[in-house]
């Protein structure tokens, strides 16, 4: 699946209140909270995921810390390149396996949850969601055939300078033949494209999730979020705001 389909199923999950909302609401806001809270949002995503397949008749599985692949059997990848060792493999936060009567469907995702407890939440949050972007585009250049969803769950809101206009400040994470952004609006329950994110300045939770897609045969510079400097200031007003 790629980030759009992966965003409609955790609305659905929302919908059905199979992924807990209350908790959900006291984990992203709580200062109180110290640690990270993806592995509890990585559970609740495997039970709804799990539970919309059981209704929609197809089977499903979801595997934490699963090691990336390489096209050959039992040979895996980090960023390095092939190796025989799965120890030294890299490994996703979450495997989301499909399994139907025709073709099959994996999808290696990495989850980055916002941390208030820290000091700079918003912007430790997009500094971890950019290093996994990274790191699933390096992967791709081993094996091609994977099919990787960065996901970043934070709060606040997009001022139109961060995905309006002729150069917006977030327009890589939609770049063409390399990703594909999508967002997911808890408050206005809406499914969109990055670039097409509502601009009510209400701070409100959001799931963002980058479709990494380099094609073997792209020849452009590797995924650099230093590059840019911090994807968070600009006249220091931040591009996801609180």
């Amino acid at each position: 699946m790629r980030c759009q389909q992966f965003l409609e199923t955790i609305k659905k999950c929302f919908d059905k209140s199979l992924i807990d909302y209350p908790k959900f609401e006291e984990f992203s806001t709580s200062k109180a909270i110290t640690g990270g809270w993806e592995v509890w949002l990585q559970l609740e995503i495997a039970y709804g995921f799990l539970k919309i397949a059981t209704d929609e008749g197809y089977g499903f599985t979801c595997a934490r810390e699963e090691t990336y692949p390489y096209t050959v059997m039992g040979q895996y990848i980090n960023r390095a390149g092939v190796t025989l060792d799965q120890r030294s493999a890299a490994c996703s936060d979450f495997l989301l396996r499909k399994k139907g009567l025709l073709f099959g469907d994996d999808t290696y995702v990495e989850l980055k949850c916002i941390n208030q407890s820290h000091v700079d939440p918003l912007g430790n949050a997009w500094k971890r969601f950019d290093d996994d972007i990274e790191k699933q585009t390096d992967l791709l250049r081993h094996n091609p055939t994977l099919n990787c969803i960065s996901v970043l769950v934070a709060r606040g809101y997009f001022p139109e300078n961060a995905v309006r206009g002729e150069q917006p400040a977030l327009a890589r994470y939609w770049e063409t033949g390399k990703r594909v952004a999508y967002v997911y609006d808890l408050e206005l329950q809406s499914v969109t494209k990055l670039e097409d994110v509502d601009l009510n300045e209400k701070n409100r939770p959001f799931f963002i999730a980058v479709s990494v897609i380099n094609q073997p045969d792209y020849k452009g510079g590797m995924f650099r979020p230093e590059l840019w400097g911090s994807p968070m200031k600009i006249e220091e007003k931040t591009l996801f705001k609180e």
